[in-house]
């Protein structure tokens, strides 16, 4: 990763709220709320006819809320109205990470990585796979986050069946291996449509955060806060953590029932860094 952005790895978000960039009403509720990044779209949450619009409506919010920092989510690299959300973007430093869908290769996400912001690819065809080594080779992407349902239509997956699920599991593998590959944060999983069921939207997260992935794309906010429990480390895994990094020069050392090691203390590491989360929608500017 570049070094430029290390300094916002611990802050890295478990859950990321997408709300319409039409909506300001919904993106202050969304900013007071559960999650740990806002992302304003300007994409799915916008028709066709109303993104011009939607542009206008984000200047002005952000114009009257100037200490907002914020991800935005612009439109697919082939789509025309690209161009003019990256110009958008351009005119506030306040949005301090770029979130891009439809991420087919290394060479469409070039106009993006000129702003020199930190860039979110979202991951949602087979040739978004294809290519995931160049892109996540690409300076200033940061993060990853799968669109499993847009990549199930791409190459007619049936999303949700035992076979489709073993072909999408593939998949996130793919995003994991890579994003630790090229040194980047944890994944980003996709949206659940998990809404009023706390417990089974929090035992997909867990399978999620299971699979290597740190966070989860939600699209309603009643989910943040059962999807920030389940990537939150326990009281008791953080005082099992801290216990290990105490004790991991003593040679010898046993901790419940295990010999000290180096990956025994890789993992408190990890999962100490786990609980120092942050809100990404307010990381300082990299």
């Amino acid at each position: 990763m570049n070094a430029e952005f290390e300094g916002s790895i611990r802050a890295a978000a478990r859950s990321a709220l997408l709300v319409s960039a039409a909506r300001s009403d919904r993106i202050e509720k969304a900013l007071a709320g559960m999650a740990d990044a806002v992302v304003i779209d300007l994409d799915d949450a916008v028709p066709v006819t109303d993104k011009q619009d939607a542009r206008e409506a984000l200047a002005r919010f952000l114009q009257s809320h100037p200490g907002v920092q914020c991800v935005v989510r612009i439109n697919a690299p082939d789509s025309p109205e690209h161009e003019a959300d990256l110009a958008l973007c351009r005119c506030f430093d306040t949005i301090i990470r770029v979130m891009i869908p439809g991420v087919a290769s290394a060479d469409s996400l070039a106009p993006a990585a000129a702003l020199g912001r930190p860039i979110w690819a979202l991951i949602e065809s087979a040739s978004g796979l294809q290519h995931l080594f160049e892109i996540t080779r690409v300076a200033g992407v940061e993060r990853l986050a799968f669109g499993a349902f847009d990549l199930a239509l791409d190459l007619d997956i049936a999303a949700g069946t035992a076979g489709g699920e073993i072909l999408l599991d593939q998949a996130r593998f793919t995003l994991i291996l890579q994003s630790r590959l090229a040194g980047l944060m944890a994944p980003l999983a996709e949206v659940s449509p998990i809404i009023s069921d706390s417990e089974a939207l929090r035992a997909t997260a867990r399978r999620a955060l299971d699979m290597g992935f740190g966070g989860m794309l939600c699209l309603h906010p009643a989910q943040p806060g059962a999807v920030n429990e389940a990537f939150t480390p326990s009281a008791a895994q953080l005082e099992w953590a801290r216990r290990v990094l105490a004790d991991a020069d003593t040679a010898g050392f046993m901790i419940d029932g295990e010999p000290m090691s180096a990956s025994l203390v890789h993992r408190a590491r990890r999962l100490l860094a786990r609980g120092e989360g942050g809100r990404a929608g307010r990381l300082p500017a990299p």
